[in-house]
């Protein structure tokens, strides 16, 4: 992978409520958060009180930082929701010459026996899901956005456990289940609900899909 070890400043474009910010502040990073929803903007700023996290409430497209100033831009889980080409020149213009860009997804893995009924479930009651871009191949996107080469990926895998009404909260905050599921998303919910009635908790393995490139 690409030699970005070392702390020094990074960029994290559609932040979100700051995970991959706080990650990175915990490793020793400054980090400056860009995300425009003002709802997680605000629940982000409030995460990361006392830590080495600036906010920014603007576009991952055109965040208004200087240019040339980071070592790493990041994504994580937000690459996909955004205009892919403006997003990546932008990480480029931040990071310029010798600059990285990473990108991080995290997929629910769906040889799970759960998982995979839930999935079959969604796409029985919707009656086609596409999952996008996320699901797709990270390191294909980078490299044909033209702005980072020597692309490089890795996968890790998870377990992440989940308090039940937790884990069906987690489909309710699925922007691309939200979108395609529309006036059907309580029978998702509640199809969900049914297959693990009775569990206090749900062990849910993942797989994280990191892909960096380093600047043309």
């Amino acid at each position: 992978m690409a030699d970005i070890r070392a702390p020094a400043l990074a960029v994290d474009l559609g932040a979100g409520t700051g995970r991959v910010s706080l990650a990175l502040a915990a490793q020793g990073w400054q980090v400056d958060a860009v995300e425009p929803c003002r709802e997680m903007h605000e629940l982000g700023a409030g995460a990361s009180t006392g830590r080495a996290v600036r906010w920014h409430r603007t576009t991952g497209e055109a965040t208004g930082l200087a240019s040339g100033r980071y070592r790493i831009a990041c994504f994580g889980s937000s690459l996909n929701v955004m205009d892919r080409a403006a997003a990546l020149a932008e990480a480029r213009r931040l990071v310029g010459d010798g600059g990285n860009v990473l990108c991080a997804y995290n997929h629910r893995c769906l040889d799970d026996p759960l998982q995979r009924e839930i999935q079959r479930m969604i796409e029985r009651l919707l009656g086609h899901y596409d999952a996008g871009e996320r699901r797709g191949d990270a390191a294909v996107s980078i490299a044909d956005g033209g702005c980072f080469g020597s692309v490089r990926s890795a996968r890790l895998a998870f377990v992440h456990s989940y308090a039940s009404e937790d884990f069906v909260d987690a489909f309710r905050a699925h922007a691309t289940l939200v979108r395609q599921a529309g006036d059907r998303l309580d029978a998702v919910l509640g199809g969900i609900r049914g297959m693990i009635a009775g569990a206090a908790r749900v062990e849910v393995p993942f797989e994280t899909v990191l892909s960096v490139g380093r600047a043309l």
